[in-house]
C-alpha cells in the first residue's frame, strides 16, 4: 500500500510538471486587453536604498513605483508622474493625473495624499513639503508632524537652496508682496511690497544668500530688476541710467531670469527690436536671409528677447545678444560668452547655420572675433567648464581655442584614426563622433572615435588612447552617471560631464558585432575592470558604492528588469522584474544575420522567428524597413494591438510570420536604389540560411522614410506579394518644392542633406531626382499597396500619400488608402490605432496567407 501511494504521488507530481511545461509552451495571443508594458528605471534615492521606476502600459496608463532594494516593499502609484526623493532620502513624493499629490515616509512607510495640487517640492533640508494648489493657496506641510498650514494666496515660489526656507510671492487686495519664510522658526521676512504692482519672476543664487526678482510698480509699466541680500537685509535695484545702453532706457522683458553662484550677476532679457512682426500679408522674398516659413518658427531664436547681464558690483549692464550678434552660448559662472549672428552666411541651405564666432567678455563687454564660418550645431562646439576654452570640430579634426591666449590648437592632428563619422551619409559635411567630457581642471578633453575614447591635453602635446575597442569592434563611451558634474551651458548638447582628474572612469561598451553590452571601470593606471557585460541591452547605470551598481537590462523578447551587481565578487540580484507572467508563455526567437552588397560590407539584420517555428514548414515573411534596425536587437517591444504606426513585429511572429528588420546604408544620390539593393541582399541571405521562409510569400512595410523606401522598392522588384507605406514621400519632384509645417524647414534641405541624401540641388541633377522618385516609376508596380497617412501630419504632408494613391488609381494598380482625421505623423487616436493595426494585418493575411476577412 505504501508503495502504491508513493507511485501515485510520483505520477501526480510528474503530471503536474508536464502540465506546467505545456502551459509555458503556449504562445501568447495578442488581444485588445493585452497589458504588457514598457519599463523605465528613473532614479534611485541618495541613500541608495530605493529605486523609482515606471511601467507604461499601452492605452491603460502608466504605473509608477518605488521599491526598497533589500526587501519586497513596493509602493505603486497609478498614473503617477514627476516623482522625486527628498535630499535626506526619508521621503518620496509623486503626482497623479487627477492632480493628487502622494507622499511616503520611507522609514515608517506612512502614506499621505492631498488633492487639487498644481506643484509640490521638498525644502532643501527635507523637513517640509511646499504645495501650490489649484486655488493658488500656498501650503507648507511639516513632514515631521503632518501639520498643514495655508500661508496665503501665491502666484509663485522658489525653494531656498539652503536650510528649510522658501521665497514666496503672496497676492492679496493690497497687491503683491515678496516674502521669505524660514519654516523651521516660522519667521517671515518681507522683501518687497507693491500695492499696485506685480512680481513676475524670482530666483535664488546657488549659495542661497541672494534673491533676484523681476517686478513692475504698476500694471502696464516697464519691468525692473532687484536683488535682495539675505545677510545684509538690503535690496539693490537695476537703475537704467547706469546701463551701458545710452540711446534709450532698456526695455526688460518678462522672461526667465538667472544668477551666477555667488549672486554677483543677474542674467535677463530685453526687448528684441529686430523681431519678425506678424501681418495679414505674408511676404516671401528670395532676397531675405531667412525664409518666411522659418521666421514664423523663430529660426535660431531670432525673435527671442536679447540676453543681457547685470553686474551688481559695478551696476553695469552688458548686452550679450544684440542685433549684430543675436545668438549666444553662455554659462552664468564663466568670464566669456560665445556670440554670433545666425544670418552671417544666409541663405546657406543647412539645418543649422555657419557663422563667425566671437568671444564676449562679460565683465567689460569687449568682443573679439575667433573663428570664421564655423558650423554652430551643439555637437560641433563644446565650451569648457570654467569657460576658458572652446573646443570645436572643423576639417575632420577637433580644435581647442584658448580664449585668454587667443590660440588655436588642432589636438587630434597626427592620430591615425578618423574622428568624423565616416558612415554618416545624411550630411554634406563631416560630423564628429563626439567630444564627450572635459577634465575638471580644463587640462584635458575626452574625444571619441568610432570605437575608442582618447584623453588629449588641450595643447595637443599628450594623446592617450584609453580603450582598445577597435580590435574587437567594441564601442566604448563615458557613462553619464546621475549626479555627475556637467558643463553649465544654455545649449543642451554642450552639458557634457566634467571628470575629476585621477578618479576612475565608468565606461559603457557595446559590441558592434552582436550588440551585447555592459559597463567597465577604468582605473587611473589604465586597468579596465568589468562591472557587467551581457548578451542584452544594459542601460541606466547607477553607482551605489565602490563595487555596487544598479542597471536596467532587456532584450527584444525579454522584458526589462533592474539588476544589482557587486562588481568585485560578481554576485547579482534582480531588484525589479517587469511584465509579470511573461515567462508563462512561449515567445519568438531571434538571431542576427550578416550580409553585404557591392557598396557595403558587414551589414546586419534582425530575423525574428515564428513562435511555433518548425523547420519542416514554410512561413511567410514581413520585411520592415527604415535605416539601421540591427541596433534594436536587444530593445524590448511589448506586443499590443494598438500601435502608432500600425505594425508590431512581435505580433506577427506570434501569428507564425517571419519578420526581417534589415540594415540599410546609402550611396548619395542613389537612396532608392541603395535601399532596394540592401533589402534584397538581406532577403537573399535569409533564404540561403532559412529554407522554411517561403520566397513566394514576402511582404514589405515601412513608415515615414521607410514609407518612401517601401514605395520605391516595389517599383524595382516583384518579389513582394503585398506592401504597406505609411506617411511616406511618393513624389520627390513635388515634395522638393514644399516646406515642412512642423518647423517651416524647406523640404529641399531635408532632401539634399537629410535622410533622402540627394546631395545636389534639383536643378543640378534632375535625372537623380527622377531616378529616386517612387511615383515616377509606378507604372512598373505589380505589388498590391496599402497606403495610410494622418491628415494632420505636419512632418510629411498627407497629400504625398494622396498623390501615390492617385497615380496607382490612374494606372489601375491594386491599392487602398486610409486617411485618418485628427491624426498626424503617427496615429495617437486609440480607435484609429486599432483600425490601422487590424487593416494592415488583414492586408498581409489576405495576400500572404490567403486569409480573407469581411472587412
Amino acid at each position: 500500500m505504501k508503495n502504491t501511494i508513493s507511485l501515485l504521488l510520483f505520477y501526480l507530481a510528474l503530471t503536474n510538471s508536464t502540465i506546467n511545461l505545456l502551459a509555458q509552451q503556449k504562445a501568447y495571443e495578442v488581444t485588445e486587453e493585452t497589458a504588457w508594458s514598457n519599463f523605465y528605471l528613473l532614479d534611485i534615492s541618495d541613500d541608495k536604498n530605493w529605486v523609482y521606476y515606471n511601467n507604461s502600459i499601452h492605452f491603460v496608463g502608466n504605473r509608477a513605483s518605488i521599491k526598497k532594494m533589500d526587501s519586497d516593499k513596493v509602493f505603486d502609484f497609478e498614473k503617477g508622474h514627476t516623482g522625486k526623493f527628498s535630499n535626506n532620502s526619508k521621503w518620496f513624493s509623486i503626482m497623479s493625473n487627477n492632480n493628487t499629490l502622494n507622499w511616503v515616509n520611507l522609514k515608517t512607510y506612512r502614506q499621505d495624499s492631498l488633492q487639487n495640487v498644481k506643484t509640490a517640492w521638498f525644502t532643501t533640508n527635507a523637513n517640509f513639503l511646499i504645495v501650490h494648489d489649484s486655488n493658488n493657496d500656498f501650503n507648507a506641510i511639516n513632514l515631521n508632524t503632518g501639520d498643514k498650514t495655508i500661508r496665503g494666496k501665491s502666484s509663485l515660489y522658489s525653494i531656498r537652496p539652503i536650510q528649510d526656507g522658501v521665497a514666496i510671492v503672496l497676492n492679496s487686495e493690497k497687491g503683491s508682496t515678496l516674502k521669505i519664510l524660514d519654516l523651521n522658526n516660522n519667521k517671515w521676512r518681507e522683501v518687497l511690497n507693491l500695492p499696485k504692482g506685480q512680481i513676475k519672476r524670482i530666483v535664488w543664487n546657488k549659495n542661497g544668500d541672494k534673491l533676484a526678482f523681476l517686478y513692475r510698480e504698476e500694471k502696464g509699466e516697464s519691468f525692473n530688476l532687484g536683488v535682495f541680500d539675505y545677510d545684509s537685509n538690503s535690496i539693490q535695484y537695476l537703475i537704467e541710467e547706469k546701463s551701458s545702453t545710452k540711446k534709450k532706457p532698456i526695455e526688460i522683458e518678462n522672461t526667465e531670469i538667472s544668477m551666477n553662484d555667488d549672486g554677483s550677476r543677474v542674467f535677463f532679457r530685453v526687448e528684441n527690436t529686430n523681431k519678425h512682426l506678424e501681418s495679414s500679408v505674408e511676404v516671401w522674398d528670395t532676397a531675405d536671409p531667412i525664409m518666411y516659413s522659418r521666421k514664423k518658427f523663430n529660426y535660431e531664436d531670432k525673435d527671442t528677447p536679447w540676453l543681457n547681464v547685470w553686474l551688481l558690483d559695478s551696476g553695469k549692464v552688458i548686452p550679450i545678444e544684440t542685433k549684430e550678434n543675436s545668438k549666444a552660448i553662455w554659462s552664468p559662472n564663466t568670464e566669456y560668452a560665445i556670440i554670433y549672428n545666425p544670418e552671417d552666411y544666409e541663405p546657406q541651405f543647412n539645418f543649422r547655420p555657419f557663422a563667425d564666432l566671437y568671444t564676449l567678455n562679460l565683465t567689460n563687454g569687449s568682443k573679439q572675433k575667433i573663428i570664421d564660418k564655423q558650423y554652430t550645431h551643439g555637437n560641433y562646439l563644446k565650451i569648457a567648464p570654467k569657460g576658458n576654452y572652446l573646443a570645436y570640430f572643423r576639417d575632420n579634426n577637433w580644435w581647442v581655442y584658448d580664449i585668454k591666449l587667443d590660440q588655436h590648437t588642432n589636438v587630434t592632428e597626427g592620430i591615425a584614426v578618423r574622428f568624423d563619422d565616416e558612415f554618416l551619409t545624411s550630411y554634406s559635411f563631416p560630423a564628429p563622433y563626439g567630444l564627450s567630457a572635459w577634465s575638471n581642471n580644463e587640462k584635458n578633453v575626452y574625444i571619441n572615435d568610432a570605437y575608442d575614447i582618447w584623453k588629449i591635453s588641450i595643447d595637443g602635446s599628450q594623446k592617450q588612447k584609453l580603450t582598445n575597442g577597435r580590435k574587437d569592434k567594441l564601442r566604448y563611451s563615458i557613462v553619464d552617471l546621475p549626479g555627475i558634474q556637467k558643463v553649465e551651458s544654455n545649449e543642451h548638447l554642450m552639458r557634457i560631464p566634467v571628470l575629476k582628474e585621477g578618479n576612475e572612469l565608468i565606461l559603457g561598451a557595446q559590441s558592434r558585432q552582436n550588440y551585447s553590452s555592459g559597463f567597465y571601470k577604468l582605473k587611473p593606471n589604465g586597468t579596465l575592470n568589468k562591472i557587467a557585460f551581457k548578451d542584452k541591452k544594459l542601460s541606466r547605470l547607477y553607482s551605489l558604492n565602490t563595487n555596487g551598481f544598479v542597471f536596467q537590462e532587456e532584450s527584444l523578447n525579454v522584458p526589462p528588469s533592474v539588476t544589482y551587481i557587486n562588481s568585485k565578487n560578481k554576485q547579482e540580484k534582480t531588484i525589479v522584474k517587469s511584465n509579470k507572467g511573461w515567462e508563462d508563455f512561449k515567445w519568438p526567437d531571434k538571431k542576427l544575420i550578416q550580409y553585404s552588397t557591392h557598396f557595403a560590407d558587414d551589414l546586419k539584420g534582425i530575423l525574428i522567428y515564428p513562435v511555433n517555428y518548425n523547420p519542416k514548414k514554410k512561413y511567410p515573411m514581413i520585411v520592415h524597413v527604415y535605416e539601421d534596425y540591427s541596433v534594436f536587437y536587444h530593445t524590448f517591444l511589448p506586443p499590443v494591438l494598438k500601435n502608432e504606426v500600425g505594425f508590431n513585429y512581435l505580433n506577427y511572429a506570434l501569428e507564425d510570420y517571419f519578420v526581417l528588420l534589415p540594415d540599410i546604408v546609402y550611396q548619395k544620390s542613389k537612396t532608392g536604389a541603395s535601399a532596394t539593393t540592401c533589402v534584397l541582399s538581406a532577403i537573399d541571405k535569409v533564404l540561403e540560411t532559412e529554407k522554411s521562409v517561403d520566397a513566394d510569400k514576402l511582404g514589405l512595410i515601412g513608415h515615414s522614410f521607410g514609407g518612401y523606401e517601401t514605395a520605391f522598392i516595389i517599383t524595382q522588384t516583384d518579389r513582394f506579394k503585398a506592401a504597406v507605406a505609411g506617411n511616406g514621400i511618393f513624389n520627390l519632384y513635388s515634395n522638393y518644392f514644399e516646406y515642412q509645417k512642423l518647423k517651416g524647414i524647406p523640404e529641399y534641405l531635408r532632401i539634399e542633406k537629410g535622410q533622402l541624401r540627394m546631395k545636389d540641388a534639383f536643378f543640378e541633377n534632375k535625372e537623380a531626382y527622377l531616378e529616386n522618385s517612387p511615383l515616377h516609376h509606378f507604372d512598373h508596380v505589380n505589388t498590391p499597396l496599402l497606403i495610410w497617412a494622418g491628415k494632420e501630419d505636419d512632418n510629411i504632408d498627407h497629400k504625398q500619400s494622396v498623390q501615390g494613391y492617385l497615380a496607382l488609381r490612374r494606372l489601375q494598380k491594386p491599392a487602398v488608402m486610409y486617411l485618418y482625421e485628427n491624426d498626424g505623423h503617427v496615429i495617437l487616436d486609440k480607435a484609429n490605432q486599432f483600425h490601422l493595426t487590424n487593416q494592415i494585418k488583414n492586408w498581409f493575411d489576405a495576400h500572404l496567407k490567403q486569409k480573407h476577412t469581411d472587412d
